[in-house]
């Protein structure tokens, strides 16, 4: 018997995070290989900035998040046991996230959120 825990990421694997980006501001889609996209660096910078100073991300929210595209069709997941999602955005938008997935039709399982991307690794240990 293996001991092993299926944790899946969100955005960027089972969400289109890069699309919802490019349409809320007005990027083309692009094909990329790696994430550092001119446009979505300075973009990333210009939240994180707005966070230190107003302790929120400016357009992090509701509507983002409710309409992420999907990525991954949860019939890929048939078989597999997922033990839980992990995402790192705001506590606040928990209910959404959610939301989110139970409208895309994936398999229920614990959502734990981090606030940096980094702090994901210690939720799968």
């Amino acid at each position: 018997m293996s001991d092993k825990k299926v944790g899946l990421d969100i955005d960027g694997v089972l969400a289109n995070w890069y699309l919802g980006m490019c349409k809320l501001h007005n990027q083309p889609y692009v094909a990329v290989d790696k994430w550092d996209i001119p446009w979505l660096v300075e973009k990333m910078q210009e939240e994180n900035d707005h966070k230190e100073i107003h302790g929120k991300f400016p357009t992090v929210n509701e509507k983002l998040i409710a309409t992420l595209p999907r990525l991954t069709d949860p019939e890929e997941l048939q078989g597999i046991n997922v033990d839980c999602y992990i995402s790192a955005i705001p506590k606040q938008y928990e209910s959404f996230r959610k939301a989110w997935l139970t409208v895309h039709g994936f398999p229920e399982a614990p959502l734990f959120l981090v606030e940096n991307s980094e702090d994901k690794i210690y939720i799968i240990r």
